[in-house]
């Protein structure tokens, strides 16, 4: 992040326009490890720490979504002032994160560490990628969860077509930027949520609610209706972050716990998204959107149907509740 406005300004940019394949492929990389792959890290971090510490994910990750909210609120300024002032800007902002983890002194020996929390060994992994019930969730993740991620990368083209042009686009950004503090705020409660109804619970919820709002937009043609629908993203994401590092903990070996999000959960997810993205795009300039909907919800219910069936229960024995 701290090398974003030298990388777009004195790399990116005159590479793109020497060389377009080769910028393009040194872009990707830079683009997928720095902005893409690291979401995943900082998030098991986040995790890992959590449980260091004894307190909630949930409760640190909020401050995630406030960091995005800001994000929206002040990059759509930067970006209209033009140039590379946004990368610049990123570049300095990211000497913030890098002076804390610099100066911050986190205990992270075995004795400080909660059971289970040493590192884990390939063969760990190995054997966990043997098991029916990582499979069962991968399921979950990729029928459910990625087509989910397919369906709203293009809901904002859906949705700003349902006004002139430039009100829609404006109209998404206000409504979006509510959406994130919402979402901030369902972080908060979300820990207490799943805690009270129990963690497999907790995914089918978030994946009833995805479901809802992929059919709810192939049905619904009202503006107001449609913006209520794209609200419930900010319930739907708490619930299912907090749910997927419950479930791992619960029911792998909790040294595994990172390792296991970023395979079963952004890699499955992003391959997922990959691959299916450009079939659901093709149906895009076939059919409506609200057609393709009806296509993705169905074929969502089924594989949270059969999640319902596959998923393992809780394990309350060795489900410990971290302090609240």
């Amino acid at each position: 992040m701290l090398l974003s406005g030298p990388f777009f300004s004195f790399v990116y940019e005159p590479l793109f326009q020497s060389n377009f394949y080769l910028g393009i492929l040194v872009g990707a990389i830079y683009i997928a490890l720095v902005f893409l792959a690291m979401a995943g890290v900082v998030e098991t971090y986040l995790e890992r720490l959590s449980r260091y510490s004894d307190f909630e994910y949930g409760r640190v990750r909020l401050w995630g979504s406030l960091g995005w909210a800001s994000t929206a609120l002040f990059g759509g300024l930067l970006i209209n002032m033009g140039g590379e002032v946004i990368f610049w800007v990123a570049s300095a902002i990211a000497m913030i994160p890098m002076s804390i983890l610099f100066i911050v002194k986190i205990d992270t020996s075995e004795q400080s560490a909660p059971s289970g929390s040493s590192t884990p060994r390939l063969s760990d992994i190995v054997t966990v990628l043997k098991l029916p019930k990582f499979y069962f969730l991968a399921l979950f993740v990729l029928g459910v969860a990625t087509i989910y991620t397919v369906y709203d990368q293009q809901f904002p083209v859906f949705y700003a077509a349902l006004f002139v042009v430039k009100t829609g686009n404006e109209m998404y950004g206000y409504l979006n930027l509510l959406q994130i503090f919402l979402e901030a705020a369902g972080f908060l409660v979300a820990p207490t949520i799943v805690n009270r109804i129990g963690v497999k619970a907790g995914l089918l919820l978030a994946g009833a609610i995805m479901v809802l709002r992929i059919f709810c937009s192939a049905v619904l043609h009202d503006e107001v209706l449609l913006s209520l629908v794209k609200l419930l993203h900010a319930v739907e994401l708490p619930i299912l972050m907090v749910s997927v590092f419950k479930y791992l903990n619960m029911h792998f070996d909790s040294k595994l716990s990172s390792t296991l999000y970023l395979i079963s959960f952004m890699f499955v997810m992003q391959l997922g998204a990959g691959a299916m993205a450009p079939v659901f795009g093709e149906l895009y300039d076939v059919y409506s959107f609200q057609y393709v909907y009806l296509i993705m919800s169905g074929i969502a219910i089924a594989c949270l149907i059969l999640s319902a069936v596959l998923l393992e229960k809780d394990n309350h024995r060795k489900h410990q509740m971290p302090a609240v």
